[in-house]
């Protein structure tokens, strides 16, 4: 195995989450949604995501709310696709928009 690549550890995991606590709400926000993008663009993400939160309990209706919302945003991303609001709210740069919208909407 290359040195690159760090073997699952707890103590690794434990740690990582100590740093994590240790951030700013703001930031914490920002690599939680990260985190979300890239588990619903990876094979099989969507399904990981969906089965851990039904095995956790949570609502059906919720979890396909929450991983919609997700994906719509990778599609929106991707395709460069964005309402005047959306533009203007998150100050997403004129260069990332491909096309725009009149549709008042939020997730």
């Amino acid at each position: 195995m290359p040195n690159c690549v760090m073997k699952y550890n707890k103590n690794n995991i434990y740690s990582g989450i100590n740093i994590y606590n240790k951030l700013d709400k703001d930031i914490q926000e920002i690599i939680y949604n990260y985190l979300i993008q890239a588990l619903t663009r990876e094979d099989k993400g969507v399904k990981i995501i969906h089965n851990k939160l039904l095995n956790a309990g949570v609502d059906k209706k919720k979890i396909n709310k929450f991983i919609y919302s997700f994906l719509k945003i990778n599609h929106k991303s991707e395709k460069g696709i964005w309402s005047w609001n959306e533009i203007e709210e998150w100050d997403i740069p004129f260069d990332k928009v491909k096309k725009s919208t009149t549709k008042y909407s939020f997730f």
